[in-house]
């Protein structure tokens, strides 16, 4: 019943977008420059946006408990984005044009904060919790998340940031010479202590503000059909967009000043980096279809509705050298790495948005007109190593870092690992674990709400809401490896099945970080100028 009243509620759609003939006013989403006619020889548009973009996602945990796997609160997600989005459009010829874009990131800041609340939802393993650590009754506390309980302070995420490190079997610090064999707990500031009932901060880090352009926006797109040249047709395009990466590459890189594990800069160990990047760039060159089709009908003089559909696919074609996507990263040849085509690495995305541009006021005399916008929006991202809201807390973590017993050496602290250490080129380039991480298929769903005001012949002004859920999904479920070297139905440890992507910390299943509660809020105010 579901799949036919989609159908039916399709088949309305198409209907209202291809409705009886009337005069075209086109809707903002499918205009296209158009030149080479008696009364307009040549075509031009600059296109301004400013988007303020409000993301707010909890990120939790999955727990072990008596009864299976449960997920648990523990930390909550807050970044402001600012974007400025330049655009040129250029005719080429009659309903066909070109369009460069610049979609410049003015500055953007992640906060990571302990989540409130009840953590544990029906936890019915407390009590033999607090028995299993009389000593330590916080790591059971079902109130609320703090820095002694969070998993991901617990398992070493948080080290080397806010004052987090470790301690020895002795609960002295350990110093910063590299030697992860003395590992026995997880250091936590005394700020953060729970102590006479209080929490300490409720903020665990704050990451660096980070600017840039991460690509840079060719397309090219036409009508197939006119309503305004043929009124009983629809106005139907097609275009094609490639998003080049030009921008550098997004890394965080933990200030060795506060990573306990990292040495003096003399040692010169890989997987110890210096400075702060704060670039916004993935190295990913990406290209994108779409297609738009909308349909003006009159309902009462000066106004109506231009009701539209609108579709796209996007997908990766290349990568830049120094992204985490380029080949030297692809260990699928000689290690438990899944095989897939390297168009494969970063996500796909695709989407549907369908709407209506209510058209309230025409004065074609003057040039004006104001309409109002309503769309709904549902997009797909399919399984893909990504950037995710956990990025700043996984790239370079002790706790996921893989330490070879010295520079150069072919031990590790984990002998499962060894493999990795006697390979040179593996062991220069994910020993400090990039922050990069396979995050499974979801989808969005939205709706923007928006007025759009010509002023004149030659301006037109905007303002458009967006608010934007997710589906809830995990962010870390890179595979074990795969069994091939020794067929058996396991992954063999200290042998090339095992995957370096795999965590256990992160990718294991009762440790993997999920994304719940994800909400967007979006604010755009642009400016159109047309000659």
């Amino acid at each position: 019943m579901k799949f036919e009243r989609s159908i039916i509620f399709g088949a309305l759609v198409l209907a209202l977008v291809f409705a009886t003939p009337d005069r075209a006013h086109g809707a903002d989403i499918n205009e296209v420059t158009t030149g080479f006619t008696k009364n307009n020889k040549y075509d031009f548009r600059l296109k301004a946006n400013y988007d303020a973009v409000f993301k707010r996602t909890a990120l939790n945990r999955e727990y072990m408990g008596n009864a299976g796997i449960d997920v648990v609160k523990d930390l909550v997600f807050n970044q402001v984005t600012h974007r400025l989005n330049l655009r040129a459009e250029f005719a080429l010829y009659k309903d066909l044009g070109i369009y460069i874009g610049l979609p410049l990131i003015l500055s953007q800041r992640s906060k990571y904060s302990f989540a409130s609340g009840d953590r544990y939802h029906g936890y019915s393993g407390e009590q033999d919790c607090r028995l299993a650590h009389p000593s330590n009754p916080w790591v059971c506390n079902p109130d609320g998340v703090n820095a002694n309980n969070s998993r991901f302070v617990q398992d070493g995420l948080a080290s080397g940031l806010s004052g987090f490190g470790y301690n020895d079997s002795l609960g002295n610090a350990i110093p910063g010479d590299g030697d992860v064999s003395a590992i026995d707990s997880v250091r936590v500031p005394p700020d953060y202590q729970v102590a006479n009932g209080a929490a300490g901060p409720r903020t665990l880090w704050e990451g660096p503000g980070r600017s840039g352009l991460d690509q840079l926006h060719l397309g090219v797109h036409g009508l197939i059909f006119s309503q305004k040249r043929h009124p009983s047709f629809p106005d139907w395009r097609f275009g094609v967009e490639f998003r080049l990466a030009v921008g550098k590459v997004k890394d965080f890189e933990r200030d060795a000043a506060g990573d306990t594990l990292c040495g003096a800069a003399s040692l010169n160990r890989w997987n110890c980096r210096p400075t702060l990047n704060k670039a916004v760039g993935r190295g990913v060159h990406e290209i994108r279809f779409f297609t738009t089709a909308s349909k003006f009908s009159q309902l009462w003089k000066g106004g109506g509705i231009d009701s539209f559909i609108h579709i796209y696919f996007q997908m990766p074609i290349a990568y830049s050298s120094d992204s985490f996507y380029a080949d030297k990263y692809d260990f699928s040849g000689s290690f438990g790495e899944e095989s897939k085509s390297p168009l494969m690495k970063a996500p796909m995305k695709g989407g549907i948005f369908l709407g209506g541009e209510f058209i309230l006021f025409t004065d074609k005399v003057k040039g004006h007109k104001i309409s109002v916008e309503l769309t709904g929006m549902i997009e797909g991202h399919f399984e893909g190593k990504d950037y995710t809201e956990a990025y700043e807390l996984l790239a370079g973590a002790p706790g996921l870092n893989l330490y070879c017993d010295a520079p150069g050496g072919n031990g590790s602290s984990n002998s499962s690992y060894d493999q990795f250490c006697q390979n040179a080129a593996l062991r220069d380039r994910l020993f400090y674990y990039p922050g990069v991480s396979t995050v499974e298929n979801f989808v969005r769903f939205g709706l923007r709400m928006g007025v759009h005001a010509q002023i004149t012949k030659y301006a037109k002004l905007s303002m458009v809401y967006s608010l934007v859920h997710e589906q809830e999904h995990f962010l870390t479920t890179d595979d074990a490896g795969v069994d091939n070297v020794n067929p058996n139905g396991v992954i063999d440890v200290a042998t090339a099945e095992l995957n370096p992507w795999h965590r256990p910390t992160i990718n294991q299943a009762g440790h993997r970080i999920r994304a719940q509660e994800t909400l967007i809020h979006q604010l755009s105010v642009g400016l159109k100028l047309m000659f």
